[in-house]
C-alpha cells in the first residue's frame, strides 16, 4: 500500500501532519477522522507523486523516509527555496560552531601568542568543514531538481525538439548518488509525448504500450498518459475519451476528478455542467494545492454561464492561491498565465476592453505555443464586439 501525507486539525484547532499506509485517500482520511481529527485533506501519495507527472522538489531532492512528514509537507508546499531552508537550519548550527571553535581552541594552546602548527591547521580544516558542508549541500539541492524543471518548462511551452533531448540527457544521467531518477513510466510518457506533438503518433503510442499491462503501473495512469499524447496534438476530443477512461478506473481518486473537470471546463466545446458536478463531490476532500484548480473550474463554469463578474473574481482568486499554495515552477508559471489570459475574456464581456488586451497581451504567447487559436479567437472577438470605435 502507498504512504500518503496528510493535514488535518486536531480539537484545538492545531495542524496536525501525518504519514501512513491506505489502500487509497478516501481510507487514509477515514484512518484520521476515526481518531478524531477533522478537516483531514491528502497532501499527496509519494507512489502517485511520483508517476503522475507533478513538479515536486521534495521527491526529486530528499529521499522519501530520510524527512519527518512535517519537513516534507514543507518543502512540498515552499519548493527548493524551502528544501534550502531546511538544510540550513539543520547545517547552520555546527557549521557556525566550527569557525568560532577552531580559532577559540588555537588561541587556547597558545594563550597571549598565535603559533600555528599543523595541528592548529588541522583544526582550521575541521573547523570550515560543516561551513562546506552546508554550501554544498544548498547547491545540491537547488540543482537536484533542475533538469526535471527543464523538462516540464520545455512541455508546457510545446518545445518537443527540447523535450526529446533532455529526456535523452535524463536517461544518461540518472546514475550514481547524485542523478536524478525518474519513474520509467514518466521517462516513456514524455518520450510519447513529444513524438505526438512532432506529428509521429504511431510510434508515440509504441513508447507507452510496454506500460498497458504493467502490474506496476496503475491503469488510470496508463490512460493519464495516453491523454496525454492526444493534448499534444489538441485533439480535445480523445484526450477527454482517455481522461474518463482513467477516471472510471480509480473514481475516488480526488485530484484526477479535478483534473478531469478542468479539462472539461476549459476545452473548445466545453462541458461546464459536468465539469462542475465532479468539483462538487470532491470539493470537501480536496488537498490545500488542489485549491486553485476548483476556483479554476469555478471561474470557467461561470463564464461559460454568463456570470462573467463572477468567473473575473473566480479566475484572479485561482491565481493568487497558486501564489500562495504551490512553489514557482515552469507548470505553476503557465497555469497562472493561463488564468490571466482566460479572464481576459471575461473583461471583453464585461466592456473593460483595455485590461482585457492587457492580459491577453502576456498570455498569447502561450496560448499560440501550445495552439491555443480558438481561445485567442475568442478573446479577441469578445473584445471587438466591445469596443467602443465599433459599437459607433
Amino acid at each position: 500500500m502507498p504512504p500518503y501525507l496528510l493535514t488535518a486539525r486536531d480539537s484545538r484547532g492545531r495542524e496536525v501532519v501525518r504519514e501512513l499506509d491506505a489502500a487509497s485517500g478516501d481510507d487514509a482520511v477515514a484512518q484520521l477522522v476515526r481518531e478524531g481529527l477533522r478537516d483531514v485533506h491528502v497532501e499527496s501519495s509519494e507512489l502517485d507523486a511520483a508517476i503522475r507527472s507533478t513538479f515536486d522538489p521534495a521527491e526529486l531532492a530528499f529521499q522519501r523516509r530520510s524527512l519527518s512528514a512535517e519537513t516534507r509537507l514543507r518543502i512540498r508546499r515552499g519548493g527548493p527555496d524551502a528544501a534550502v531552508a531546511v538544510v540550513r537550519s539543520a547545517l547552520l548550527p555546527p557549521a557556525l560552531m566550527g569557525v568560532i571553535a577552531a580559532p577559540v581552541m588555537i588561541y587556547l594552546r597558545h594563550p597571549g601568542a598565535w603559533r600555528l602548527d599543523l595541528f592548529d591547521g588541522l583544526l582550521i580544516v575541521l573547523g570550515l568543514v560543516p561551513l562546506g558542508l552546508l554550501v554544498q549541500a544548498s547547491h545540491r539541492v537547488r540543482t537536484a531538481a533542475a533538469p526535471y524543471e527543464r523538462l516540464i518548462g520545455a512541455v508546457v511551452w510545446h518545445r518537443w525538439g527540447d523535450v526529446l533531448a533532455i529526456v535523452d540527457d535524463l536517461e544518461r544521467t540518472a546514475v550514481g548518488p547524485r542523478g536524478v531518477r525518474l519513474p520509467a513510466i514518466e521517462i516513456a510518457g514524455r518520450r510519447a509525448q513529444a513524438l505526438a506533438g512532432l506529428g509521429r503518433m504511431e510510434e508515440a503510442e509504441e513508447a507507452l504500450r510496454p506500460f498497458q499491462d504493467d502490474p506496476n503501473v496503475p491503469e488510470w495512469m496508463y490512460w493519464h498518459k495516453m491523454s496525454l499524447l492526444h493534448a499534444a496534438t489538441n485533439d480535445d476530443e480523445r484526450v477527454l475519451e482517455c481522461m474518463e477512461r482513467a477516471h472510471a478506473v480509480d473514481p475516488r481518486n480526488v485530484e484526477y476528478a479535478i483534473g478531469l473537470a478542468q479539462t472539461l471546463a476549459a476545452a473548445e466545446h466545453a462541458d461546464p455542467a459536468r465539469a462542475r458536478s465532479l468539483v462538487d463531490d470532491v470539493r470537501s476532500r480536496a488537498p490545500l494545492r488542489a485549491r486553485h484548480a476548483i476556483s479554476m473550474v469555478d471561474g470557467l463554469v461561470a463564464l461559460a454561464g454568463g456570470r462573467h463578474q463572477d468567473a473575473l473574481a473566480d479566475l484572479d482568486r485561482a491565481r493568487a492561491e497558486i501564489a500562495s499554495d504551490m512553489a514557482s515552477n515552469p507548470l505553476t508559471e503557465a497555469v497562472s498565465l493561463e488564468l490571466y489570459g482566460r479572464s481576459a475574456l471575461a473583461l471583453a464581456r464585461l466592456g473593460r476592453c483595455e485590461e482585457a488586451l492587457q492580459r491577453l497581451a502576456a498570455a498569447r504567447p502561450l496560448f499560440e505555443a501550445q495552439g491555443q487559436t480558438w481561445l485567442l479567437d475568442q478573446i479577441e472577438s469578445a473584445t471587438r464586439r466591445r469596443d467602443p470605435v465599433n459599437q459607433r
